[in-house]
């Protein structure tokens, strides 16, 4: 049924039913435009009544007013739908097919592991309500792992301890060989604390959140680049030719880089004399007869130039050779000085050789300032006896 059909049945004017759909908002805005079923029953209740209908109340729909004229007892009253047939086929119309019922939802356990419905607390009421952040279910988070040392910084840490105590440690010993693998031994540990410091630092800047040390891994390889530097210069000073006091950093002054120093100049002579002692060996028997010319760097007992077993017909016996200064570049003591310290260092192998032969003389070969010059600091005892068989030892 239209607008016009309606205004026709309630004896109305088109446009009031236009306005009152206005007011009611149905949606009708001319003469011909199709009215719903319940559209319908809101137009007859509020055109047959007088009463305007209270749209805020439950039911907007006033009860019927009864008409002047009494209807029969089975007459139905004409805002009942029963009274109305023609309203009942565009109810059925306006129905159309039964929607479906939605399915029933999955049950889900609202405390269950993992899941939260909003507004519900699985806790009870004392919890409140649930807010949207609070939907979420949080992660487990990771506990932050604790920062330790990098393992390059720690090793490169370890090598410059060595390196250091070796370099300490060398000045602490009288031989020349020793104080070369000392010194050999700390170049290496140096040089590991060098690339291990390097590697610490870079670790410790590329990964800050899992390994710790950068400044100890800095302070590392300054110091161990110091110490390359250091003990670079101490071998410079060793095998050069300048003297010790214009070595930089006073390391001429060390006596490691002496004996270093000494060794080094002795080993270039023998090398030089055809890997040659300068002085006669240590436990050694000579007997009369012509020895090599004599040169200017050495004093020596000419007239006993033939070496000979000692178990032999002997006349002198080399009995302590030792080295007067191990500086290479100390001053000559001159012969009375060489002596005395050869009295002093063999005093008591002469001593013994008296009791064993009365008439034995101690005699002294030493270096001369030319020799002393070219690192030959050796000074050999000799004693002298008639001729005899066996060592003095024996």
């Amino acid at each position: 049924m239209n607008v016009s059909e309606l205004a026709e049945e309630l004896d109305v004017a088109p446009s009031m039913i236009l306005d009152q759909c206005q007011r009611f908002g149905i949606a009708a805005s001319w003469a011909g435009a199709e009215l719903t079923g319940s559209d319908l029953i809101i137009l007859r209740a509020e055109l047959a009544s007088s009463d305007a209908i209270d749209l805020t109340a439950a039911d907007p729909v006033p009860a019927p007013v009864a008409a002047e004229v009494e209807a029969p007892a089975s007459a139905l009253p004409p805002t009942v739908v029963a009274s109305m047939p023609e309203l009942i086929e565009d109810l059925a119309e306006d129905a159309g097919e039964p929607e479906p019922e939605p399915a029933p939802a999955a049950h889900v356990d609202p405390f269950a592991a993992g899941t939260r419905r909003p507004g519900f607390d699985p806790a009870g009421a004392a919890g409140g309500p649930v807010v949207a952040d609070e939907l979420r279910t949080p992660r487990p988070t990771k506990m932050p792992e604790e920062r330790r040392l990098d393992r390059s910084a720690r090793t490169g840490l370890i090598a410059l301890a060595i390196g250091v105590l070796a370099l300490l440690g060398s000045n602490l010993v009288d031989l020349p060989i020793l104080v070369a693998v000392i010194w050999l031994l700390a170049a290496v540990a140096l040089v590991v604390a060098v690339i291990d410091s390097f590697l610490g630092r870079r670790h410790a800047q590329v990964h800050p959140e899992r390994t710790r040390g950068l400044w100890l891994a800095t302070i590392s390889l300054v110091l161990a680049l110091g110490g390359i530097v250091a003990l670079t210069a101490m071998v410079l000073t060793a095998v050069g030719d300048d003297p010790p006091a214009d070595a930089p950093l006073g390391v001429g002054d060390l006596h490691s880089v002496q004996i270093a120093r000494w060794g080094y100049q002795r080993t270039a002579r023998l090398a030089d004399d055809g890997w040659h002692q300068p002085a006669r060996a240590d436990g050694t028997c000579w007997n009369n007869g012509s020895g090599p010319d004599r040169g200017e760097d050495r004093e020596e007992l000419d007239q006993y130039g033939r070496q000979t077993p000692c178990k032999n017909k002997h006349q002198v016996e080399v009995v302590s050779v030792f080295a007067v200064d191990r500086d290479a570049d100390s001053p000559y003591p001159g012969a009375e000085g060489i002596v005395v310290a050869a009295q002093r260092e063999c005093g008591d192998a002469f001593a013994a050789a008296k009791e064993e032969v009365p008439t034995a003389e101690l005699k002294v070969e030493y270096p001369t300032e030319t020799g002393w010059d070219d690192a030959d600091h050796d000074v050999a005892c000799l004693i002298v006896t008639p001729t005899r068989t066996g060592a003095l030892a024996e």
